[in-house]
């Protein structure tokens, strides 16, 4: 992810540490069909963002997602429609070059991964146990600005 997150795990991190998920990101599956995040920083102690699954013009899927800090810890927060509130992942650090959050007591997905190919580039993953099973979700994402 950035070199700030690439680097070394003993470094510090801090907000500045996600850096990487600046700007407009797209996974277009079709013509008419995309997943799409949104982020900008907010203050000095969250990043702030939307996403959603748009097909044929209509947006299916809405979320606001958070990265924000609490005392020296950081977590992805995704609130839909549907759960009551905003659900908190927790961030485990840089694991193979991806920044993991994890919330083992959510129904799915348990785990929200990023990992930053290039600057235009971006790959996550939503993963977890769904009803008994296990499933994973992959969006390559582009750039768009």
């Amino acid at each position: 992810m950035v070199s700030v997150l690439v680097a070394c795990q003993a470094e510090k991190t801090d907000l500045n540490s996600f850096q990487w998920l600046k700007g407009d990101w797209k996974a277009q599956f079709s013509d008419t069909s995309y997943f799409f995040e949104k982020w900008t920083m907010a203050n000095d102690t969250s990043w702030t963002g939307i996403g959603g699954m748009v097909v044929n013009s209509d947006t299916i899927f809405a979320e606001q997602i958070l990265v924000h800090q609490q005392k020296n810890d950081f977590y992805y927060r995704a609130n839909v429609s549907e759960n009551n509130g905003g659900v908190d992942f927790k961030y485990l650090g840089l694991i193979n070059d991806s920044a993991v959050f994890e919330n083992k007591a959510h129904d799915f997905p348990q785990q929200i991964v990023y990992y930053y190919k290039t600057p235009n580039r971006l790959y996550a993953h939503i993963a977890g146990f769904d009803k008994g099973k296990y499933r994973k979700e992959v969006f390559e994402l582009q750039k768009e600005n």
